[in-house]
């Protein structure tokens, strides 16, 4: 009896180590070898990297960091709902680009400090329009594509926006009425509001309304259904010129599950309803009621310059002076196959983009126009005084 009882006396330390999430075993041959030490060096030891599932979504996120070393620790992936997001990016080569992407997935570890380090954001870039793997601590900036509001920490905007799979923990928010998941395969009650046919490039209002809670059924473009107890802020009305209707495109509202504020799509809401009174809102309801609550209107010419559109120019190599964002000034011979380009007003245009390849870096880059110094055609030598009209003139189909 006294050697059992030795022997479990000695285990404690491999017992309170496991309680504190770290490796029962080794910790148990400590107490076995060094029993004095290893019980004063347990109950002091930090707790270990396995977190409690309800203490994820409250964990500490580390912003980007470029000093961050290479990870040691095995790497965790994680999916992500689906987001638009508009990052400052600095490749290996070091240039900079402003890049609006799309992410899918997370690859993170945990430290011992229970901090929540991300290496990669994988993501679907529309600068490339191909998936893309991006350095997380290369990201200088962040901001949301929809509402244009900045991103102060982009990991943790991120983080609360995953999607466990079923080999990790769902350390999902505590289930309750105002965080309840709906299946995918479930309908709701009532017809779903139907999806307008906005036209983004328009131009639009801001609604300033009083503080309202409703309850909504958000569908995250097929990614995720929640139920979610928002309290409206304003809301947004595009102006469709073609039509001459007006079209709610987004509702902006502090979201109580995310404990922040949001921007919600009026086409994603599946179902709505006043919490205190249980009314549905079917989509008329839910227009007439932002309009109840409605008390400013502020008219807003939309910036072309956030809504450039597309065109195929012909490929012939140039030389040009480049200035980045830093104030790098730079070289580069590019052979270009697209551009972006604003329409301000009837019969005017403006190229503001140029999408090419860089024979530096042998990759397609984009290029802001107004930073463009100086423009050398590659085969003619030829200057160009006007590298935007130059592009222009060089339009084709495909």
């Amino acid at each position: 009896m006294t050697i059992i009882a030795i022997i479990l006396v000695a285990s404690l330390p491999g017992i309170i180590a496991a309680m504190k999430g770290r490796s029962f075993f080794p910790w148990l041959i400590y107490g076995w070898v060094l029993f004095p030490i290893a019980m004063i060096h347990v109950l002091f030891a930090r707790t270990g990297a396995k977190k409690a599932l309800h203490d994820w979504n409250t964990a500490e996120v580390e912003p980007p960091n470029p000093r961050r070393r290479r990870a040691k620790q095995e790497i965790s992936t994680v999916e992500i709902q689906k987001t638009r997001i508009i990052i400052d990016y600095q490749d290996g080569a070091g240039d900079a680009t402003q890049r609006t992407i799309v992410p899918q997935k997370l690859d993170f570890y945990v430290n011992k400090d229970d901090v929540v380090i991300i290496t990669d954001i994988h993501a679907y870039c529309e600068l490339r329009k191909a998936p893309r793997q991006f350095k997380y601590s290369r990201i200088k900036g962040a901001a949301d594509a929809e509402t244009g509001e900045d991103i102060p920490n982009i990991g943790k905007y991120l983080w609360l926006r995953r999607i466990w799979n079923d080999t990790q923990p769902r350390n999902v928010e505590p289930v309750s009425p105002q965080n309840t998941v709906i299946s995918s395969d479930k309908e709701p009650e009532i017809q779903k509001i139907p999806r307008a046919d906005i036209l983004w490039n328009d131009d639009y209002k801001r609604c300033n309304t009083k503080k309202e809670r409703i309850t909504i059924i958000y569908n995250n473009d097929g990614y995720s259904r929640t139920e979610r107890t928002i309290c409206i802020t304003s809301y947004t009305v595009y102006v469709n010129r073609k039509t001459g209707c007006d079209q709610i495109a987004n509702i902006n509202a502090f979201c109580e599950l995310r404990d922040g504020r949001r921007a919600f799509l009026f086409t994603n809401i599946e179902k709505a309803w006043l919490p205190d009174t249980g009314e549905v809102l079917d989509s008329a309801g839910l227009v007439a009621f932002l309009q109840s609550i409605t008390t400013s209107v502020k008219e807003i010419v939309r910036d072309r310059r956030e809504t450039p559109e597309d065109a195929y120019v012909k490929s012939a190599p140039i030389n040009i002076d480049y200035t980045e964002i830093s104030g790098t000034k730079t070289s580069r011979t590019v052979v270009p196959h697209r551009i972006g380009f604003l329409c301000p007003a009837e019969d005017t245009h403006q190229v503001v983009d140029l999408y090419a390849y860089c024979e530096g870096v042998k990759d397609d880059r984009q290029f802001k126009i107004d930073r463009i110094t100086a423009a050398v055609d590659a085969e003619t030598r030829q200057t160009i005084p006007d590298i935007g009209e130059y592009l222009w003139q060089r339009r084709t189909q495909s």
